[in-house]
């Protein structure tokens, strides 16, 4: 589950952790003497917050600069955080001085420059250093972020749950999280995923919305619950995760959890999961304004979702582009829809797959039979109908590729029929009538003509009267 120790020493710290590492609410015995007055006035808690840094940054540099000489080691810590964060080119002296507040046993310093040989930021990476000062923040210190590092680290199952375990009795929601992952007890595993979301971590907000939504990990099947969860991950303003705006989208979208549907809000989440750089919050955009009949919006989001790769899309917007009727189209966009087209049928999706084959058969491009036959065969492998009865129609006059066979034909028609296929239908009662491709059965045959019929078949009316069967009430 957790990188080996080089991965780990290439990864750059999330300015989430060090933010929290510098924050006010970080366990520590040590208490700050000073704090600039700038910050205060702007009411910003966090010293290393970015909006406050370009602002002010040369001016809090040369207050805590002055103030360095005062042998504070707060100040100290607060310098160095300042050169690590906003100077490039004084990353080492800002480690010099995380070093000289960490010799003064200042705790957040302490994890910081074990962090900093770990990742070689202002020190080349040393492995040594940075598990020393790593160890002794969490042995003398019990920062919840080095044990959580130091279980990063470690592939010692049991020794990386019982570090997850002291960082999440110190309220670290993200070593909740993953100690919830390591759980095997079912029980356990919810307890610590719950501890994990009400703490705020995005990601146990989506997973307890999972669990209560499909009735996972001993979680009572609740969708106003599951909906909450993913309500309130997408609202988090300081969580990325985009997956929390797909369900918050979908919930809202298909009224789970609620006594109707919302679109404008499906809409807003939705959005906000395409902002967020997830492909899937484009392709279901592009899937509402089709719904709602804009075209235009629908086009423009389907485009974006298949560029990324998004099979479906990529056949919505393929299809688009090949329409005969547009007229504005040229021979460029016409290849880039074939593209498209083509691309979404080799992730095997039978839509894309079914239309590939019936342009090749309809001579809109060229191929081969045997093009068409494996693409028909596919798609209706995975039960998309109109491939269904296509292979059925093969079947029943040997062509593309397919040997003449009746009894295949039946057995494709049946299964279309039973999908709700009109035309599968009448073929397989007319089949039934006649005996063709399976045992006569004229009651059998009736039943699913009257089907047919019901839909507006008029064969199946016409052949229902041919044999005396007395068609339903309006057919």
């Amino acid at each position: 589950m957790f990188p080996s120790f080089q991965k780990a020493l290439s990864r750059s710290l999330p300015s989430s952790r060090l933010q929290w590492c510098a924050s006010s609410t970080f366990i520590s015995s040590q208490k700050r003497s000073y704090r600039p007055k700038s910050l205060d006035k702007k009411k910003v808690t966090n010293p290393i917050d970015p909006r406050f840094l370009k602002q002010q940054s040369q001016e809090i540099a040369q207050k805590l600069q002055k103030l360095q000489n005062e042998h504070d080691p707060a100040q100290v810590f607060e310098l160095g955080l300042h050169y690590l964060k906003n100077v490039e080119d004084k990353k080492e002296k800002g480690v010099e001085l995380f070093k000289v507040a960490a010799e003064a046993n200042y705790s957040e310093a302490v994890y910081i420059l074990g962090w900093c040989y770990l990742h070689g930021e202002g020190v080349p990476q040393d492995k040594d250093e940075a598990m020393k000062w790593l160890r002794k923040s969490a042995d003398q210190h019990h920062n919840p972020l080095a044990f959580f590092t130091l279980a990063e680290l470690t592939e010692d199952k049991p020794q990386q749950k019982e570090l997850f375990m002291k960082a999440s009795k110190r309220n670290y929601p993200p070593a909740m999280y993953e100690l919830a992952l390591l759980e095997e007890d079912i029980e356990q595993r919810n307890y610590w995923m719950n501890q994990a979301a009400q703490h705020g971590h995005g990601a146990a907000m989506i997973e307890m919305g999972i669990n209560h939504l499909y009735g996972y990990s001993g979680c009572a099947e609740d969708p106003v619950t599951a909906r909450s969860w993913f309500a309130k991950a997408w609202k988090k303003a300081t969580f990325k995760d985009a997956r929390a705006g797909l369900y918050a989208g979908d919930c809202y979208r298909k009224g789970v959890g609620m006594d109707e549907v919302k679109p404008k809000k499906a809409i807003l989440a939705y959005e906000w999961a395409a902002e967020r750089g997830h492909p899937m919050g484009h392709q279901r955009l592009g899937e509402m304004y089709e719904e709602m009949g804009d075209e235009t919006k629908a086009v423009e989001h389907y485009a974006l979702a298949a560029e990324a790769g998004i099979p479906p899309a990529q056949y919505k917007y393929g299809a688009w582009l090949l329409r005969p009727e547009q007229e504005s189209i040229t021979e460029e966009q016409k290849e880039d829809g074939l593209r498209n087209i083509r691309n979404a049928a080799k992730m095997e999706l039978p839509h894309a797959q079914y239309y590939l084959a019936k342009l090749i058969v309809s001579k809109a491009i060229e191929g081969e039979d045997e093009e068409v036959k494996n693409l028909m065969k596919s798609a209706a492998s995975k039960g998309y109908t109109p491939a269904v009865v296509f292979v059925g129609d093969c079947h029943l006059n040997g062509e593309h590729g397919f040997p003449q066979n009746i009894r295949a034909a039946v057995h494709q028609y049946k299964v279309a029929a039973e999908q709700g296929d009109e035309i599968a239908q009448y073929n397989l009662g007319a089949a039934y009538m006649n005996g063709e491709g399976v045992d006569k059965n004229e009651e059998e045959g009736a039943r699913w003509l009257q089907k047919s019929a019901a839909k507006g078949n008029v064969k199946a009316k016409m052949l229902l009267r041919d044999n005396d069967f007395v068609c339903s009430p309006g057919l």
